[in-house]
C-alpha cells in the first residue's frame, strides 16, 4: 500500500530496481530473504552474483533504452537505511520499437501460502510494439522471460548469502518463499504515479 511504513521482518531485504532511460521512470520491487544474518551489502553482491550468467532474460520485453545501473536495499529491521548497489551484472531491456504507454509484461509469484498474502506480481514494462502480439506477449518473449526468471530464482540460493525470492506481506509482517511463478502472455495495464509521467 502506498504510504504503508515498512514492516520488521527478520532477514528480509526490500529491493528496488529504479530504470532509466526511457521515457517513464518506473522501478520494480521485490523481496528476498537470508539464510544468515547478512547486511544489505552483502546482499547486494548475492543479488548481482544472481544476474551473471542468465540464459534468459527476464526482462526482455521493456525497450532497450531502459537500464538499471542501480539497486536500492534496505533491511526489514525498522532501523536501517537505504543501501545504493551498483550493479556489474546490469539489467537491460530488449525490445525494440515505439513504447507503449502503462502497459506491461506481468510476473506472477506463488507461495505455499493461500490467498492475497501468499501471492506478488511485477509489471516488467513498458513494453514496446514488436513484442506485442493482438495484444498479448509474443511467446519466444514470454518463453525467454520465464527461462531468465527461472534463472535468476535458482541462482539466489547459491551465492553468499544464500537468499531465496520472497513474497513479504506488509499487512501480516511477513514472509513466504516464491515456490512458482507463471509469465503472463495478457499484457497487463499499469498506473503510473503522477512523478513517473514526465
Amino acid at each position: 500500500m502506498v504510504g504503508m511504513p515498512l514492516p520488521v521482518i527478520a532477514n528480509v531485504f526490500r529491493v528496488s530496481m529504479p530504470w532509466q532511460g526511457g521515457l517513464v521512470k518506473p522501478v520494480n520491487v521485490f523481496h528476498v530473504k537470508s539464510a544468515a544474518a547478512s547486511t544489505a551489502s552483502d546482499v547486494g553482491d548475492a543479488i548481482d552474483g544472481a544476474l551473471a550468467g542468465l540464459t534468459g532474460d527476464p526482462w526482455n520485453s521493456m525497450s532497450d533504452d531502459y537500464t538499471c545501473e542501480v539497486i536500492d536495499i534496505i533491511e526489514l529491521d525498522g532501523s536501517s537505511a537505504t543501501f545504493a548497489k551498483t550493479l556489474t551484472n546490469i539489467p537491460q531491456g530488449a525490445a525494440s520499437g515505439p513504447e507503449v504507454p502503462n502497459t506491461a509484461g506481468v510476473v506472477s509469484f506463488h507461495t505455499a501460502q493461500r490467498g492475497s498474502r501468499g501471492r506478488g506480481r511485477m509489471y516488467v514494462g513498458p513494453v514496446t510494439e514488436d513484442i506485442i502480439d493482438n495484444g498479448e506477449l509474443q511467446g519466444s518473449n514470454a518463453a525467454d522471460m520465464r527461462q531468465g526468471w527461472e534463472d535468476f530464482i535458482t541462482a539466489l540460493p547459491l551465492q553468499t548469502p544464500s537468499l531465496e525470492l520472497v513474497v513479504a506481506s506488509y499487512v501480516h509482517a511477513d514472509s513466504h518463499q516464491v515456490t512458482n511463478f507463471r509469465v503472463d502472455t495478457i499484457l497487463g495495464t499499469q498506473r503510473r504515479r503522477q512523478d513517473q509521467l514526465r
